[in-house]
């Protein structure tokens, strides 16, 4: 199932640069 795991690979990726966005968020 490549079209499976490739789409839980995207998600993965999108949810943990919008973790690290949060974690580094300037603080301004």
């Amino acid at each position: 199932k490549m079209f499976d795991l490739t789409t839980a690979g995207i998600t993965s990726a999108i949810f943990f640069a919008f973790l690290v966005a949060i974690l580094f968020k300037p603080k301004s």
